[in-house]
């Protein structure tokens, strides 16, 4: 059974992460996307591998300026009246409802970090889906030219689509863990 942490922002406002502490290990922080969860696939494959490999490991949702630039720039001026008026949209895409608040927009206009500089020396390593249609690869290339003195790596997977979640695409992606971790 998986037990959830809860980091506090606020008497009403929490965050809930999965971790595994490992003292003086490599750590593996999973950044997943928009409207994915700790509950799916990807998070409880690689805390798992982390477990298993004696390895550190965080859940933490990023999704650096997407909604602005993939959503909120893309929408219609339907869609932002709506949007604006009932303070939600519910965007439809393949299978999938979106509920897109215009709290959530005005909150990722906050927390712009495209534009920003990390200089720890450390390992970075991106794997997207060359097949991606929600993401572009160029947003995987925005996102490492933060990292500034970063060990940094761009793994685009052949055929491979937005979320890799099947069995196939996680393997490779634990196959990717094994080669940085040795």
């Amino acid at each position: 059974m998986i037990k959830y942490n809860y980091y506090k922002l606020s008497k009403s406002k929490k965050i809930r992460y999965l971790k595994n502490n490992q003292k003086n290990k490599p750590y593996i922080v999973f950044l997943h996307g928009f409207m994915s969860d700790l509950e799916g696939k990807k998070p409880k494959a690689f805390l798992k591998y982390a477990i298993k490999n004696d390895l550190g490991f965080l859940g933490i949702g990023s999704a650096p300026e997407f909604l602005e630039n993939l959503m909120w720039k893309k929408f219609t001026k339907k869609m932002k009246l709506e949007t604006i008026q009932n303070g939600i949209y519910n965007l439809k895409h393949g299978d999938y409802i979106y509920p897109i608040t215009l709290q959530l927009i005005r909150d990722g206009r906050k927390n712009k970090v495209l534009n920003k500089k990390i200089i720890s020396k450390i390992q970075v390593t991106m794997i997207h889906g060359q097949k991606d249609e929600v993401v572009p690869v160029s947003y995987s290339r925005k996102v490492l030219k933060i990292f500034k003195k970063a060990k940094k790596k761009l793994i685009i997977i052949k055929n491979g689509d937005h979320s890799l979640s099947s069995t196939k695409w996680l393997k490779l992606i634990q196959k990717q863990l094994k080669l940085i971790i040795n």
